[in-house]
């Protein structure tokens, strides 16, 4: 048997095709990932001496990231801008936190 594709609506499964499958079958059903991958997946990877020398070359092909004085300047005031966000929702915070220990 293969796999077949389907959506989940209204907490149901159903199928882009009807499965030829008998009444019965056990199934298991989880999510297609749609994010791209990034790297190499699990599958990928070994400990073998192959597979490490294929990780450690792609790892030396990775280009150095060079951040410009504008770039730091962004990214300084982004992280000014998050901490004084967060200052501002503390007390918000703290007052739910309290309610889960009443």
């Amino acid at each position: 048997m293969s796999a077949i594709r389907g959506t989940i609506q209204d907490g149901k499964v159903v199928f882009d095709a009807p499965p030829d499958w008998p009444n019965g079958t056990p199934v298991e059903v989880e999510p297609v990932r749609t994010e791209e991958a990034i790297g190499i997946s699990e599958e990928e990877q070994g400990d073998d001496p192959e597979s490490i020398a294929r990780w450690l070359a792609w790892f030396d092909s990775l280009e150095p990231l060079i951040l410009t004085t504008e770039d730091e300047e962004r990214i300084r005031q982004a992280r000014e801008e998050q901490r004084a966000f967060e200052l501002s929702q503390w007390e918000q915070h703290g007052k739910k936190l309290e309610k889960l220990f009443e």
